[in-house]
């Protein structure tokens, strides 16, 4: 044991059975302590045969406490890597063990008091922490074992395995759980680079063994990334065969409220797909965060369309080494609807002013949109919806791809062309049109007949070409028509924020 012992002095008191430490301070290389504690039976650690009980109980504290000071032996340093050059300021540790022998160890009771301090490289101070851990049967149970990490409080019970035999319980309730925060990951800024990125060059967590496992989470306040969930509550499970199950997984963000169920299917670590059954219900689009990969470049949701959105996803993801979806190889059926919908500077729509008119084609709204779609091969598709709009009654179906290459096939009333035709000759010129300007939503009559022009536009949104083409498809009748199996019933035990 390579290391300087200074400047010990202390206080004992030792009768035939207990031994009572009343003061021990000294320090090792640098690392200053203050001991005070009891053992009580030590007489029994004289025994040939241990049967029986002892406790021992311990009040340290120190100023500057440095790990490899205390946990070196013969030059190796017997604590993880990440800790071995970590330094505690301010400790204050306070705990009791309680041993019960039957010829050897048969359990431990150990009880934490008191736990507090902050370290050097893992800045988060420590505080609070206090519960009770039983040892028997190689197992170890957790009792509210609970305490402050930074900003974040946990409060974890559950039982381990120590050999791995048998399936492990843990249960996780926090206040804030800012993950950020304990890992020390900062979020990069959005960047509007086209470089490609390597979701499979990292950490494979499917690559690892999986123990058999169910957790059950309770956390008011996640922030993960630039993500922020709330009243997040759910079950998971899971296995040795890298399966893993969500059970009714939900929490509240962008305004709303998911719940989401289903699994992760990693046997195979080089192809992990996720089978879920996600409901949401009053999402906000602007404020949802849904990180996918597109290509090999990263996307959000769309910047131009905001609404409220009720619906639900079902179906098969494979997922990047990262987890990141990969939508190339992703199959999914999406019922949605969406309520308070606008549109705004897409420019595939601004360029059809001459079948608009007066129209704000920088600002389109609508009153409710609802469709079931495909999304396969990396295409997503829709058949013909109606859609009650600020440009009038229209109708619409086509389908895009993830390089943003479109298919659509609009119909316009003729009567709004024959309007827009007059505006032009005798009225406002699209320049003239505040792009702030709210148009009213024009409902269809369902006492008069429409006649329709049929609208083509292809391309991308900054290479597109409009023609009159009708929608071959209408023709065989496909037309979207709600069912029984639409969408979904209320979310159960709504959480409310």
């Amino acid at each position: 044991y390579h290391h300087a012992l200074k400047k010990f002095n202390g206080i004992f008191y030792i009768d035939s059975q207990d031994i009572a430490i009343k003061r021990l301070d000294g320090q090792i290389d640098q690392s200053d302590m203050h001991i005070e504690g009891k053992v009580k039976h030590y007489d029994f650690w004289l025994r040939e045969q241990k049967r029986g009980d002892t406790k021992i109980y311990l009040d340290l504290s120190s100023k500057a406490l440095h790990l490899a000071d205390i946990f070196s032996y013969k030059g190796k340093n017997y604590i993880p890597k990440e800790y071995q050059s970590e330094d505690i300021q301010n400790l204050r540790f306070k705990a009791s063990a309680a041993l019960h022998y039957r010829d050897t160890l048969h359990s431990l009771d150990f009880v934490l008091d008191q736990l507090e301090g902050k370290m050097k490289y893992h800045p988060q101070a420590f505080k609070g922490f206090q519960g009770q851990i039983h040892l028997e049967n190689n197992a170890l149970i957790f009792h509210s074992l609970k305490g402050n990490l930074g900003e974040n409080d946990l409060n974890v019970s559950g039982k381990y395995y120590l050999s791995g035999q048998g399936t492990h319980k843990l249960q996780l309730t926090a206040n804030r759980l800012d993950i950020n925060e304990l890992t020390g990951f900062k979020p990069k800024e959005d960047s509007s680079s086209t470089q490609p990125i390597d979701h499979d060059s990292g950490f494979n967590l499917f690559k690892e063994p999986f123990p058999n496992a169910q957790l059950a989470l309770n956390v008011k306040s996640l922030i993960y990334g630039k993500y922020l969930l709330t009243n997040l509550s759910g079950n998971m499970r899971i296995q040795q065969n890298h399966m893993v199950y969500l059970d009714k997984l939900k929490f509240n963000t962008a305004e709303g409220i998911i719940q989401m169920s289903g699994y992760f299917n990693g046997s195979n670590p080089n192809k992990i797909y996720l089978s879920p059954d996600i409901k949401m219900q009053g999402v906000n689009l602007e404020k949802l965060m849904l990180k996918f990969d597109n290509f090999g470049q990263d996307n959000l949701v769309s910047d131009n369309i905001k609404g409220i959105m009720t619906g639900r996803v079902s179906g098969k993801v494979l997922l990047h080494t990262d987890l990141t979806p990969n939508l190339k190889e992703t199959d999914l059926t999406i019922d949605a609807q969406l309520l308070d919908v606008r549109l705004r500077n897409y420019a595939p729509m601004q360029a059809m002013a001459q079948y608009f008119g007066d129209k704000n084609l920088a600002n389109i709204r609508f009153d409710t949109i609802e469709n079931r779609m495909r999304f396969q091969n990396g295409t997503m598709s829709f058949p013909n919806m109606t859609l009650n709009s600020s440009l009038g009654y229209i109708q619409l179906s086509g389908s895009q791809g993830l390089d943003l290459t479109m298919d659509y096939f609009i119909r316009v009333p003729l009567k709004l062309v024959k309007s827009a035709v007059f505006s032009k000759l005798f009225g406002r010129k699209p320049k003239d049109i505040n792009p702030e300007q709210e148009d009213e939503i024009i409902v269809k009559d369902p006492n008069r007949k429409t006649r329709f022009i049929n609208i083509r536009l292809t391309g991308t949104p900054e290479d597109y070409k409009i023609s009159l083409r009708k929608n071959p498809e209408l023709k065989k009748g496909v037309e979207f028509q709600k069912d029984e199996n639409f969408l979904f019933p209320p979310i159960e035990n709504e959480v409310v924020e």
